[in-house]
Parts: C-alpha cells; sequence; structure tokens
C-alpha cells in the first residue's frame, strides 16, 4: 500500500493525467491474429479471460490467448454513450477519506503504482488509492449518465499486422505486439482487479481503514491518588502499525488503562493486539506479576499495618476498601462492519481492607471475561464484562476466586 510520502506525489501526477480540461481515457483494442478487434476499456481480468467494456456499455470477453496484439489509444473525448451498463457490470459506491467525505459512484478501470483508475456514472475520471477510500460497497443499480460518442480509431500503423483494419481516426499511443510486453500489460491489470477484489471484501471486516494509528507514541498517565503505593512509573510506550483494511497490530509497554481489562483504572502492563480480516486477538500480561493466580499486589499492600487513603484505585467506604487488578488476559473475536465480538479468559486478583485486616484474592483457573464494541467514524462504545466467584474459606491470609 502507499505510505503517505508516496501518495501525494502520486495523486498530483495522476491529476495532471486525469482532470482539467482535456481528459484523456486510455481505450484498449484486442486483436486476435485472424484480425478481429474488440475495443473498451478493461474492467476485469480473471481466470484468462479479459472483460471489455464497449462503446455501448455492454461487455464483452476476450481470451488472453486471443490477445495477439494490443493497441492503446489515449481519447480526449469521452467514448461510451449509455443510460446504464451491462448486467455483468458491477458498479460501486466509493467514500473517501478526506475533509468532506467525497463520494461517487464508478468502476476500476485502470491502475497505476498504487493508484486507482475509476470511471464514474458522469463519464469523468476519478483517482484515488486504496488507502484513501473510506468505504466501498456494491451500488443498486448500473443507471449511468454517459454522454459520449463512438471513438474512430486508426489501426494503420507498421506495427499492427493487420493491413485491412480502418486507417481513420485516433492515433494509437502504443502497439504491443510481443508475448512478454502483452504479458506483464495484462499482469499490471490482474493485479490491480484482484487487490481491489480482496479490498471490497474486506470493508465489511474493518469499521475504519485503519483500526490503529500507524505511529509510535509516548504518554505520561494520570492516575488517582494512592496509585504511589503500588511505586510504579506512570510512563507508556505504544507501537501501532498495519496497512488500511489490512494486518494490523499494537503493541503497548508501560503504565496505561486499558480498553480491554474490565476495570477503568490504568496498570503496569505489556500489551499486544493484532487485527487480520474477520478476526482480532489480544494478550494483556500485568508485569509485577504475570503467572496465573500470583500476587499482584506490593507487599506493603498487604502488611497488617497499612492504611489505605479513601479514594484508593476502585472504591472506598470506609471502613471496607477494595482493589482490583490481575494477572493476565486473553481474548479473541471476530468484526462484522462496525460491531466488534470478543471473549476469553483472565486471571483476576482482588485486594480488600476490611476492619484493619488486608486479604488479596486469587483466582485458581482463568475467568470469562468478554467485550462488546460499536465503532464509528468518530468515536467508539465499549461493554466490557467478567464474572467470577469467591469461594467461603476464610482460612488463611490470601482467599482464592474458584474457576
Amino acid at each position: 500500500m502507499l505510505t503517505n510520502k508516496m501518495t501525494g506525489p502520486l495523486l498530483l501526477v495522476a491529476a495532471l493525467l486525469a482532470t482539467g480540461s482535456a481528459q484523456a481515457y486510455e481505450y484498449l483494442s484486442f486483436i486476435s491474429q485472424d484480425c478481429k478487434v474488440k475495443s473498451g476499456f478493461l474492467i476485469g481480468n480473471e481466470d484468462d479471460q479479459l472483460s471489455v467494456l464497449t462503446a455501448d456499455g455492454q461487455v464483452t470477453t476476450v481470451s488472453t490467448e486471443d490477445a495477439d496484439q494490443i493497441v492503446v489509444h489515449n481519447l480526449l473525448a469521452f467514448p461510451y454513450t449509455a443510460e446504464a451498463v451491462g448486467a455483468s457490470v458491477t458498479m460501486y459506491d466509493i467514500t473517501l477519506l478526506d475533509a468532506n467525505r467525497s463520494k461517487f459512484r464508478g468502476l476500476p478501470v485502470q491502475f497505476v503504482d498504487q493508484l486507482i483508475f475509476f470511471l464514474n456514472d458522469q463519464g469523468t475520471v476519478e483517482v484515488t488509492s486504496a488507502q484513501l477510500i473510506a468505504n466501498l460497497s456494491a451500488a443498486p443499480d448500473r443507471k449511468v449518465r454517459w454522454n459520449g460518442k463512438k471513438p474512430e480509431l486508426d489501426f494503420s500503423s507498421a506495427r499492427i499486422r493487420c493491413p485491412g483494419l480502418s486507417a481513420a481516426g485516433n492515433v494509437p499511443s502504443r502497439v504491443l505486439s510481443d508475448p512478454i510486453q502483452i504479458h506483464e500489460f495484462l499482469l499490471n491489470y490482474e493485479t490491480g482487479f484482484s487487490k481491489f477484489r480482496q479490498l471490497s471484501e474486506r470493508m465489511s471486516f474493518y469499521a475504519r481503514p485503519m483500526l490503529v494509528r500507524d505511529t509510535v507514541r509516548m504518554g505520561i498517565t494520570s492516575s488517582p491518588k494512592g496509585a504511589e503505593t503500588y511505586d510504579i512509573p506512570l510512563i507508556n510506550v505504544k507501537f501501532s502499525s498495519g496497512v488500511p483494511f489490512g494486518l494490523q497490530s499494537s503493541t503497548t509497554l508501560g503504565t496505561s488503562q486499558n480498553d480491554w481489562i474490565p476495570f477503568y483504572f490504568p496498570t503496569m502492563a505489556a500489551s499486544f493486539e493484532i487485527k487480520s480480516h474477520l478476526f482480532h486477538a489480544v494478550l494483556v500480561t500485568h508485569l509485577p506479576s504475570i503467572s496465573g493466580g500470583t500476587s499482584a499486589f506490593s507487599t506493603q499492600l498487604l502488611d497488617s499495618s497499612f492504611s489505605p487513603p479513601q479514594n484508593f484505585y476502585y472504591e472506598a467506604s470506609a471502613p471496607f476498601v477494595l482493589g482490583k487488578s490481575y494477572n493476565y488476559l486473553t481474548m479473541f473475536g471476530i468484526d462484522l462492519n462496525r460491531w466488534s465480538y470478543s471473549i476469553g479468559g483472565y486471571f483476576p486478583v482482588q485486594f480488600a481492607f476490611v476492619n484493619g485486616t488486608t486479604r488479596e484474592m486469587l483466582a485458581r483457573s482463568p475467568q470469562l471475561t468478554g467485550r462488546i464494541m460499536l465503532t464509528t467514524d468518530r468515536w467508539r462504545f465499549r461493554v466490557n464484562g467478567s464474572k467470577f466467584d469467591l469461594t467461603h474459606d476464610t482460612s488463611g491470609k490470601n482467599r482464592t476466586l474458584d474457576g
């Protein structure tokens, strides 16, 4: 995919090619060995079959074996006249990631590096990259407003091995007759159409093109009074990377609030998230106590002389104070458009201070946890939940959580 540094220059070049008072259309003619010609925009290349959009908006097919020569005409006049395209043509509704959320309807007809050239329903060319597409879906109809004129094409070039063809009209800009040249030319289209299909399929698995910021960030976490009893640094570093509508990952080290833990206050942790197509997964470990069922609180909290502040982390109503922590959490789930569903297990730890007595309650086995999240262009709404039971054994210093 394009990087931010690459996107700007390529789009500028594309804008110079595809906009302005004169707009060039790359019109292709496929000539067989017996000099039969089929002309139009190439709108599909799959299983050695080329789909060609003819001047009347219909589709004809050409076998790659029959494409003995390919002639390229760059036309200044729009070459189509139609009110609807053929039944086998899929038009797409595209929304861009610009400030105005620009929208247009079109179909891909050309690929240059990472740029996609769309022929829109008004008869002009829109140029963008996959990185700048916010949404892509099949249009509900195939209506167009194409008021062009069927082009006259000149095939009199000495490089064209069919002397009896038309010798009047637009002169070709390129003639491909070498099998290697033809293969490379069609391979570019095949690759472009394949990536476009994959992009269209992945759209339903991503609420946004990028669910993480492709960057490295460092932060300082604010914490309620009483956090100093944990004696942990409040610095965190986050590494995120990925491609739009593709593999994305994020790693966080340090003290911060975590979207996956079913409580809101910051903890010192290492977390790793990964997202690809339908699925996502996450691992969060509490660095002071990674092993499941081990103590998560510092020794001064468990000391019998400990006197916690009234606003200690979670909740306090003297003479009772409750703190929450964990050992580690693992979750996996699926994403369907804007909705995300996750389920997994984690080892919770609770700390209680009751009437001058401190207790730490540990999990014997992973406890059930889950999350539902709704993501829009501007905000996210999450519901995290977990379930665990306490034993009634009051002997000893530590209680445990039943699995």
